[in-house]
């Protein structure tokens, strides 16, 4: 059973629907990644923030929203980062 969240985009960008409620980020439920928002580029492309448990956040950069879409409906979200996102694009910590 993966996290099931939707995106919607909206006047003012993305919100995500967490359980009901519009909020700026996805939040997931993992041990190690607390939330995540993708914001897009026009190629289709784009940055993806991700929060992690220990407070830390990092921006991946050029990720396409197949990778996001995915990261979302992970059944461990922690494992899809570990294999599909990290050391796998630019990043830097913010």
């Amino acid at each position: 059973m993966g996290t099931s969240i939707e995106a919607i985009s909206t006047s003012n960008g993305t919100k995500y629907l967490n359980h009901g409620e519009l909020t700026d980020e996805a939040v997931l439920f993992s041990e190690c990644v607390r939330s995540t928002k993708w914001d897009f580029e026009s190629e289709g492309i784009g940055d993806l923030t991700i929060s992690f448990t220990d407070g830390t956040q990092y921006v991946y950069h050029n990720v396409s929203p197949l990778v996001f879409y995915n990261l979302l409906r992970a059944n461990s979200p922690g494992g899809f980062f570990n294999r599909y996102i990290r050391d796998k694009y630019a990043y830097e910590r913010v």
